[in-house]
């Protein structure tokens, strides 16, 4: 989980402009993300709209909290489903092995703020994981960027 000691570091970092900032419109849900690099840890604050992603795994450790609206969680192993759960403000969870997948469903007209730390990588990632890397997305705005920053400082 992520501690409120972790929550204080990322309110302090919302105060550079040190932040980058993509929109990521070429899967479903459309996502603006605002992203930092802080030693081995990569600090990713989402605001995501109605979509449902495909299943998906990870290449590092990641740890996820709902800072504000809902989505569904589902979690798999080997093409089976673990479990769904119902995420809200304050929940959280953890990948922490490389052949877990997840999906991410959010609800028409729904939305979520989100943040999720990718701790490190690793040793032996699933070969099915995606990035954002190579994918030609684009920068958000200034304005919009200005926006979520003031959003995410408000809910941090």
């Amino acid at each position: 989980m992520i501690s409120y000691t972790e929550l204080g570091h990322i309110r302090k970092l919302l105060e550079t402009e040190e932040w980058g900032a993509i929109l990521i419109d070429k899967r479903a849900p459309v996502t603006r993300r605002l992203f930092i690099q802080r030693d081995d840890k990569r600090y990713c604050l989402h605001y995501m709209r109605s979509g449902k992603t495909k299943p998906h795994p990870h290449k590092y450790n990641v740890r996820v909290r709902i800072l504000a609206g809902r989505y569904k969680h589902h979690l798999y192993l080997g093409g089976n489903k673990l479990y769904s759960e119902h995420m809200t403000q304050g929940s959280g969870y953890e990948i922490n092995d490389p052949l877990l997948f997840h999906q991410v469903e959010i609800e028409p007209q729904a939305y979520c703020w989100s943040l999720m730390i990718n701790d490190y990588d690793f040793d032996y990632p699933h070969p099915d994981c995606i990035s954002t890397a190579g994918n030609d997305l684009q920068p958000i705005e200034p304005q919009e960027k200005a926006w979520l920053m003031k959003e995410f400082r408000k809910l941090l």
